[in-house]
């Protein structure tokens, strides 16, 4: 195997399941904890742009990553505003092969989220509660592996987007609002890897 270089794009969705369904990526939320798939460039760009429309919504990236083929890579993700241990952690492992032009694609992610419950005195309690999926997929250059957390059961208050240049009856530029957004909401992990020369140039 090359020892070559791989450039590793990771974004975070946080996303209603009733959303995945009415944008056609039902398959996303098929009843188990953790789903994935690989995704084309061309459909990538598709789910981000149907997901970024939708009210409920919220898409995050962090910094690309570029580790050499075979190694391990990490991404960090925090969600916690007062709690630093809430949030998720991807660990990646890429090793692409000559033979088959692709990728072996290994993904451990971990989410810490708070979860609320009621103990034996009837009492409302929140707790951290982690989450683990796996994947592992063969994927070409630029392709995107999606790794589908399941995440949030209860209905909670999101941002609703707010139309460009919206104002309110004074002229004034309206303020994002609170929505009530119910049911349960997924966390979606999206990936993508390509081979890249000592410049960070796309070799493909």
């Amino acid at each position: 195997e090359t020892k070559a270089q791989v450039t590793l794009d990771a974004r975070f969705v946080e996303v209603p399941d009733s959303v995945l369904k009415r944008i056609g990526a039902g398959w996303l939320v098929s009843g188990t904890e953790s789903v994935n798939g690989v995704l084309t460039p061309d459909q990538s760009k598709q789910l981000l742009e149907a997901l970024t429309q939708r009210d409920g919504v919220d898409v995050l990236s962090v910094p690309r990553v570029t580790t050499l083929n075979g190694r391990q890579a990490q991404v960090a993700l925090p969600l916690g505003v007062t709690d630093e241990t809430l949030g998720c952690i991807v660990d990646m492992i890429p090793c692409f092969s000559l033979e088959t032009s692709s990728f072996e694609l290994t993904v451990l992610a971990e989410v810490r989220s708070l979860f609320e419950t009621i103990n034996s005195q009837g009492q409302h309690v929140r707790e951290v509660r982690p989450l683990k999926a796996l994947a592992s997929q063969r994927l070409f250059d630029g392709q995107t592996l999606i790794l589908r957390v399941a995440w949030k059961d209860a209905d909670q208050r999101v941002t609703k987007r707010t139309p460009e240049h919206a104002t309110d009856e004074v002229g004034a530029a309206k303020a994002p609002e609170r929505v009530e957004v119910p049911g349960p909401r997924s966390l979606l992990v999206l990936i993508t890897v390509w081979l890249v020369d000592a410049a960070g140039n796309s070799l493909h």
